[in-house]
Formats: structure tokens, C-alpha cells, sequence
């Protein structure tokens, strides 16, 4: 998928104009909810956030069903003291019940190796093909695309700030 300002800008009657906004806020709500699922280790809200019979491709890391990847990354992030994905700028291109979309994305992830807590920070860029079916927008496919990451010793230091350490709520 190529995204061009003429693509995302193409002429619109003011009902179709409609449709777009609600079609474009209920897929950006969904990768909000892939996000927080991999950060709650909600399996049962990742799984959602799917079509059941969607494939994922993972960069490398991973290549397979949606079933498949969500066990698999469960199982990553629940070695994780701490996982954050954030979502940046975010490209989405409907076409009837097929859209798009191009989200530029940073996870966080405080992780112990050889007893050292380490933050691992990844930059991706997730392309996801999503399908309208029965009303509801869901993942079809997706591939990931690693830029860049860094691995580093922690350096937290709440007592040296203005407000105490957080309590961690899952």
C-alpha cells in the first residue's frame, strides 16, 4: 500500500465524508486496543482485536495465525517487569469494507538479562489490512517492520523527582 495525500484526500460527498470519520475512528480504536492489550496481557482483548483468521508477520520474530502470535507474545510480555506500546502518527486508507493502515509505533519493555533490569525500546512500523465484516473492523493481516531498537542498563530514578514511585496497576 502507497499512501498519498491524493489517496487519503480523494473527493467526498458529506455522507461518505461521515462514513470516513467513523470508519477511520473505529480502526484507530482498534490498534489503541492492540496496544493495551499486549500491555494489560489481556489475551482475550488481543484475540479481539483479530479476525480469526487473520495472519501475522511479525518481522522475523514471529510469522503465523493470529491464535499462534497471541500466545507467543503473551508469553514474551509476561516476562516483562514493565511493557508500554505507543502509537504514533497513523495513516489509515478506507476502501468499502477494506481500509490500510500504516502506524509508526515505540514499545517499552524493562526486562532483566543476567540479572541487570534493562530497557528495551523497539521502533516499528505496523501495516495492517483490516476487513469490516459483520459490521465491526478487525485486523486481517499484519506485518511489522522493525527500524530500530536500543538495549540499555535502567536508570529509573523516581526518589529524584518531584513525585514518589508510582503503584503499578495492571
Amino acid at each position: 500500500m502507497s499512501f498519498t495525500l491524493e489517496s487519503l484526500q480523494r473527493a467526498r460527498t458529506p455522507e461518505e465524508t461521515v462514513q470516513y470519520l467513523a470508519d477511520t475512528r473505529a480502526i484507530h480504536d482498534v490498534l489503541s486496543l492492540y496496544c493495551r492489550a499486549q500491555d494489560r496481557c489481556d489475551r482475550a482483548l488481543l484475540e479481539a482485536v483479530f479476525h480469526e483468521d487473520a495472519f501475522d508477520s511479525h518481522g522475523g520474530v514471529f510469522q503465523g495465525s493470529v491464535r499462534d502470535f497471541c500466545g507467543f507474545a503473551l508469553e514474551k510480555l509476561q516476562q516483562c517487569e514493565v511493557a508500554t506500546h505507543h502509537l504514533c502518527q497513523v495513516l489509515i486508507d478506507v476502501d468499502g469494507d477494506v481500509a490500510h493502515t500504516e502506524a509508526y509505533a515505540i514499545a517499552f519493555h524493562r526486562i532483566q538479562v543476567d540479572g541487570i533490569s534493562t530497557d528495551s525500546i523497539w521502533s516499528a512500523r505496523v501495516l495492517d489490512r483490516f476487513e469490516r465484516r459483520n459490521l465491526f473492523w478487525r485486523i486481517a493481516a499484519r506485518e511489522v517492520a522493525y527500524d530500530w531498537n536500543i538495549d540499555a542498563r535502567s536508570h529509573e530514578r523516581w526518589s529524584s523527582g518531584f513525585f514518589p514511585p508510582p503503584v503499578r496497576v495492571r
